[in-house]
């Protein structure tokens, strides 16, 4: 035994824990840190990933590793520590944590299918009206995963399919599933040598569409076309000929799903900082170019307008220059795309971009070409933490307030600030902290002095043409708070206060722009029964329905639930059924009768479908 080799993997069940499981490595397979492989665990077969590797083990009897998922190991040996420390800190097994730096498709799961069984007609059934309804879904579809079904119906339906099973009227099958993604090609033809010959010598006289393709490779500048639109040209049949008779050559070439393609941006120079601006940045410097300094982030406190951004840049630019990476983390998908412009107008073609707003096919190439050190500078939302950067000298976490940089939902639930400082404290890396308004936890932090806190307390205003930058002596904006009661008492009955209005109007015939905040989307925020005070709830997370009145449905703003709008009362019959409370489409159409003449945009994630749009809403509105 002491002459095989062992390997310790962190295997995908839920009992494992932050536990790893030792295996023999098959002879002929060289198994290294962070490989995902597929081992036998119990009965079944899992997929794990590689901790350690060593060339002894204790054990009398060991199970052999069956073979790896990934020629190439998905984890460093620096973020498998960072996957041990978020197994331990937030309570999930070893393999959830490392699922957090996986590739899209990586992570092989298994799935509960269902359908009903062969033969059984559900109108000749009798069961109750749950169990019925059930049957009635899965009967109208061929199959439905079973989560699609508790979805639907709520957690009891768990308990009435597993009945259903019992009396084999559905069938549960288990297949396993992934997200299905790979290196994207693009097939191009080129015209050989006997193709010219042929064309030449008169061969395809009698092929015109065969003798019009070659004409037309050869008479462009570039002779390597796409196939498909060469298909689509002259027909696939004469071009599978070509092709056969050795007139045209197949190339096959990797296209880059890059979602910045298309982007121009307009380059910029550094503009000259501010006294308390350099004062930062020398800060942020000596942390990034002595790494054995304990003290490891600095929180930088600045004003409004105060110049964060430049500081930023300044940081990120000496980090490239030093030859090492940096991530910049924003609290939103919709703040991306301007955080992009800036970064990418001064680092134009050093940038990557990672959030769930891109399509898995973005993901996986944005994922490859960061590991294959081919981007400097990573920009994205909190998962992008996670993101597998080489040489990483400098996190930022721009509005690190923001409560959207924890991750509440599904499992391991984490909170990027907090994997942010362990992950520089592994790769020696700098944090910038920026907030105007810090979160009371790293303000006491930096008072206490386990960050250095740097405050920016004036405004400026940078020239991007001379690279100049002068203050800004512009009060903040002045906040007026508006007792909506006193409004109702006073006769108004709308959503919006007369001094709002009266604003509106005067900075619209000012020409000038607007922005109303309102943190809900969709049109009413509850639908109550005006007779009996019945409320429309989610059956899975018992929280009011919001009516979204563009789709007319019902909708659940945790678990995405759907349900038709109701217009009489679910449990009394009553057709007094009202709506109340104010949501972004019912302010929108509110606006639009008050000012017919004015362009109303609505920028939620009902509106913006998808992540590109966010800089179409950007560019109308400026």
């Amino acid at each position: 035994m002491s002459l095989l080799k062992f390997v310790e993997v962190a295997v995908d069940s839920p009992g494992s824990g932050n536990r790893t499981f030792t295996y023999s490595m098959p002879s002929g397979l060289s198994l290294e840190l962070g490989h995902s492989v597929v081992v036998p665990f119990g009965n079944q077969t899992k997929q794990g990933i590689v901790f350690g590797v060593s060339g002894t083990s204790d054990l009398d009897s060991v199970r052999e590793a069956l073979e790896l998922t990934d020629s190439d190991p998905l984890i460093d040996p620096i973020r498998l520590e960072l996957a041990r420390w978020v197994s331990q800190q937030y309570f999930c097994t070893l393999f959830q944590a490392c699922s957090l730096m996986f590739p899209p498709g990586a992570r092989k799961r298994k799935s509960v299918w269902l359908s009903v069984a062969s033969g059984v007609e559900v109108s000749e059934l009798k069961f109750g009206e749950f169990q019925t309804s059930i049957l009635k879904y899965l009967s109208s579809r061929k199959s439905a995963q079973l989560e699609k079904v508790v979805a639907h119906f709520g957690e009891r339906a768990r308990g009435s399919v597993t009945r259903l099973v019992e009396k084999q009227v559905v069938v549960r099958t288990v297949k396993e599933s992934s997200v299905k993604v790979r290196v994207k090609y693009e097939k191009l033809g080129k015209i050989t040598k006997s193709g010219k010959s042929a064309l030449i010598e008169g061969k395809l006289l009698k092929a015109p569409k065969q003798l019009g393709a070659l004409t037309f490779l050869t008479n462009e500048e570039d002779t390597v076309h796409r196939l498909a639109t060469l298909r689509g040209k002259f027909g696939s049949s004469s071009i599978n000929s070509l092709i056969s008779k050795g007139y045209l050559d197949q190339e096959q070439l990797e296209v880059e799903r890059d979602p910045l393609n298309g982007k121009l941006y307009t380059p910029a120079q550094p503009v000259s900082l501010s006294d308390s601006q350099t004062y930062a940045l020398e800060q942020i410097y000596e942390l990034i170019k002595k790494p054995l300094i304990k003290t490891r982030a600095v929180l930088l406190h600045g004003v409004t307008g105060s110049g964060k951004t430049e500081v930023y840049l300044e940081a990120v630019s000496l980090c490239i220059s030093r030859g090492k990476s940096s991530l910049v983390l924003v609290p939103e998908i919709a703040l991306t795309p301007q955080t992009i412009e800036r970064f990418s107008s001064r680092f134009p073609g050093k940038i990557a971009v990672l959030h769930s707003g891109l399509t898995v096919g973005e993901r996986f190439d944005q994922w490859r070409k960061i590991k294959a050190n081919e981007y400097q500078v990573v920009i994205g939302s909190r998962s992008s933490i996670f993101a597998p950067l080489n040489n990483l000298g400098l996190i930022i976490i721009d509005e690190e307030h923001e409560w959207t940089y924890k991750q509440n939902d599904g499992v391991p639930r984490y909170h990027a600030r907090d994997v942010a400082m362990q992950l520089a404290g592994l790769t020696s890396a700098a944090v910038i902290l920026g907030s105007a308004s810090p979160d009371i936890e790293s303000y006491q932090r930096a008072k206490r002095g386990r960050y250095r806190l740097v405050e920016l307390n004036h405004r400026y205003r940078p020239d991007a043409v001379n690279g100049s930058s002068s203050r800004d002596d512009r009060l903040l904006a002045e906040v007026n708070i508006v007792d909506m009661r006193s409004e109702l008492k006073s006769g108004n009955n709308d959503i919006f206060s007369r001094q709002l209005v009266a604003e509106l109007e005067r900075t619209i015939s000012n020409g000038n722009q607007a922005i109303l905040f309102l943190n809900r989307r969709g049109f009413s925020s509850l639908v109550q029964c005006n007779s009996c005070g019945y409320v429309a709830k989610c059956r899975n997370c018992d929280v009011s329905l919001t009516f979204h009145a563009e789709s007319k449905l019902l909708i659940c703003h945790y678990c995405a639930q759907k349900r038709r709008d109701i217009e009489k009362c679910l449990e009394c019959g009553s057709d007094s059924v009202g709506k109340y409370g104010v949501g972004t489409q019912l302010v929108t159409e509110k606006l639009n009768k008050l000012y017919p003449d004015v362009v109303i945009d609505r920028w939620d994630s009902d509106a913006i479908a998808k992540n590109s749009h966010y800089g179409e809403l950007l560019d109308r509105f400026r």
